[in-house]
């Protein structure tokens, strides 16, 4: 039964590292798909475009249905802690027969425990 796990939390509260570990846990288990990195791939100048978000969410939805699928267990780390878009996601892993969703909320870190670090592609700056 395929899988998807959802890390919430704000930048910096430990995302990244819950996603590592649960891949150095069980290697070869899981893709992780980011919509940050997804944003940075199809949007190199963030904010020059006026659709970048709407089409983000597009092409991490189909990727995630299409890795679900497949078989693929997927992890989706999101510093975004908007609702809808959490119920977006989840009703697009739902869509897909027998897949369990998980969900790994960091949100009750707080901000001065989190610091502030380059992204992951060294930039600070993000889409959207």
């Amino acid at each position: 039964m395929p899988t998807l796990l959802v890390i919430r939390g704000l930048p910096a509260s430990g995302k990244t590292a819950l996603a590592r570990h649960a891949i150095a846990r069980e290697p070869g288990r899981w893709v992780v798909v980011e919509w940050d990195r997804l944003c940075a791939m199809l949007h190199p100048v963030p904010g020059t475009e006026p659709d970048e978000v709407a089409t983000t969410d597009v092409a991490l939805h189909a990727l995630v249905r299409v890795l679900l699928a497949t078989g693929r267990d997927v992890i989706s780390p999101d510093q975004n802690l908007d609702p809808d878009r959490l119920a977006d996601l989840t009703a697009v892993a739902h869509s897909v027969p027998d897949v369990q969703v998980q969900y790994a909320d960091l949100t009750s870190v707080t901000l001065e425990t989190c610091q502030y670090h380059p992204g992951p592609t060294g930039s600070t700056t993000a889409c959207g």
